[in-house]
């Protein structure tokens, strides 16, 4: 199995405080609504290339999903399995 990075985008607000909010997330011309933040933390997934990452843990359509904020180069990522 190889894992691989999958850029989003995502309408989020950015708060006075230097908090990031994320609200919904545009793939594959679909609109996937974030219902709920469960927990954030600074983690880069094995084998991906980024730099200093958040993980958000989402609920979207009641299933949790991992979402990602790379602040450096201002982008969001999802990570993806990949069977051989």
């Amino acid at each position: 199995m190889i894992k691989q990075r999958v850029d989003l985008e995502v309408e989020a607000t950015f708060t006075v405080d230097g908090n990031v909010i994320p609200h919904d997330i545009i793939y594959n011309d679909r609109v996937l609504h974030i219902t709920r933040i469960l927990r954030t933390r600074k983690y880069c997934p094995p084998m991906i290339s980024c730099f200093a990452p958040t993980e958000l843990t989402v609920l979207i359509e009641g299933k949790e999903r991992q979402l990602y904020f790379e602040p450096s180069s201002n982008k969001w990522f999802s990570v993806k399995d990949i069977y051989n």
